[in-house]
């Protein structure tokens, strides 16, 4: 059976977004943001699985690596093929049941959770081979980050940073952000006009900020899965 990636149990993330300004010597229309994010995950996996990748068309392509080096195994996952198709059929049928057994407030919502693995399902493009015995992988992508308006650049989390999950009831699970911002901006914090995340709550709060060996950086933790937003110009 195919699953969500967001049915991992992560212990930790800790995630590096470097910032090139691209749009300043190329020529180009926008900046460009190199991320990469380290997993750890609760417990080593007990056997291969295969997760499913959401859609990440708006960034380049996703690249996961084991501890060792090598790549995991990648490949496309077309959601209307026959096999595949059967599968969203049977998460339909099975959240149908779950109600049907269970016409309580519990019963709804597995049924809605269902719901909601079916549409991830069918806006995915990719499988990824996590091999057995694994509790650490890497994965990395770049995102190009527009100029609007304003000649201000806005970066926001591309899928898969915000596909997973971290497990709040794990006493030890934390996620970290690393931002680099573009060597052009100097040591002028001020050219950042805003950095903050959003928790699952909608709580909104400013990543830190700070000078580092002469750059401009934002980090932040977290016990949550959150969505990171950044503005800056030069």
């Amino acid at each position: 059976m195919i699953q969500s990636i967001k049915n991992l149990e992560i212990l930790t993330q800790s995630v590096t977004i470097d910032i090139t300004a691209l749009s300043r010597y190329e020529n180009a229309k926008g900046d460009i943001a190199r991320i990469t994010s380290n997993i750890r995950l609760a417990n080593p996996l007990t056997e291969e699985i295969k997760f499913v990748l959401p859609d990440c068309s708006e960034v380049g392509q996703v690249k996961f690596y084991l501890p060792n080096g090598e790549q995991a195994q990648q490949q496309d996952f077309d959601p209307t093929s026959i096999e595949n198709v059967a599968q969203l059929e049977s998460l339909m049928r099975q959240s149908l049941d779950n109600f049907i057994a269970a016409p309580t407030v519990e019963g709804v919502n597995s049924s809605v959770k269902t719901m909601e693995e079916y549409m991830e399902l069918k806006n995915s493009k990719q499988i990824i081979t996590i091999p057995a015995g694994q509790q650490y992988f890497t994965f990395t992508f770049s995102k190009y980050i527009n100029k609007n308006q304003n000649e201000e650049f806005i970066l926001e989390t591309a899928v898969p940073f915000n596909g997973f999950t971290i497990n709040p009831s794990l006493p030890s699970s934390q996620a970290n952000i690393i931002i680099l911002m573009p060597f052009e901006i100097g040591q002028d914090i001020t050219k950042v006009i805003d950095a903050n995340w959003t928790a699952p709550n909608s709580q909104v709060q400013q990543l830190d900020r700070k000078i580092e060996s002469g750059r401009v950086m934002l980090s932040k933790y977290w016990h949550g899965d959150p969505a990171v937003y950044v503005r800056y110009k030069y």
